[in-house]
């Protein structure tokens, strides 16, 4: 249950860095359309950067749960592939509920 709230409370914190982000960039996205992008190529932009962070993200997170495991907790816990399989699975599920407020605000977001 604590995780779950975690999970959330992360999830609704991550949604409100990109929306500010998003809103940040107005200005940047306005000379991308200028130059011949189109609000999906821009979308696109968003979305290919809110990616790459979380897989990153993922990825650091796995390789020091590893490192953790063989040097300090050699005995105690031991991982898995179904448990990273499970990590990545709500990864993707994150990445997906937290791209939805994003492209909504960028639909309604007058760049020109």
């Amino acid at each position: 249950l604590f995780a779950c709230l975690l999970l959330l409370m992360s999830l609704i914190g991550n949604v409100g860095v990109i929306l500010a982000d998003v809103t940040v960039r107005v200005k940047e996205f306005g000379i991308y359309y200028s130059q011949g992008l189109r609000q999906k190529d821009i979308m696109g932009i968003v979305l290919l950067e809110m990616m790459s962070s979380f897989v990153i993200s993922f990825l650091l997170s796995t390789l020091l749960a590893v490192v953790s495991e063989k040097l300090l907790l050699h005995d105690i816990c031991l991982i898995n592939f179904k448990a990273i399989f499970y990590s990545f699975a709500v990864m993707a599920l994150c990445i997906l509920f937290s791209s939805i407020a994003p492209i909504l605000k960028m639909t309604y977001e007058n760049i020109s």
